[in-house]
């Protein structure tokens, strides 16, 4: 079929808009992700070198939200982009 699961990309972008919100949680909490959604834009081509970027939304005691995108590194297109909320835990 020469593509990817989709499940690749929502994979990718968990990891990464959960590791922004990581970022903004004092060392020793933890986090897991209550909510996220992914849209996938278009195919990544095969070869393609991408990035992965979260930024954060909201930053609070209890959850943290954050967006990521993938796009590529060569082109400068969205392949897919995502929302995430994750709840923060406290050591």
């Amino acid at each position: 079929m020469g593509g990817v699961h989709g499940g690749w990309y929502g994979t990718l972008l968990d990891s990464t808009m959960s590791c922004a919100v990581q970022t903004m949680q004092p060392a020793g909490s933890g986090y897991t992700t209550l909510e996220f959604k992914t849209n996938i834009t278009r195919a990544i081509p095969v070869g393609m070198e991408i990035e992965a970027i979260g930024t954060i939304q909201h930053s609070g005691r209890s959850t943290g939200v954050a967006e990521g995108i993938i796009r590529g590194v060569e082109d400068g297109k969205t392949y897919a982009t995502g929302l995430a909320t994750c709840l923060v835990l406290k050591p």
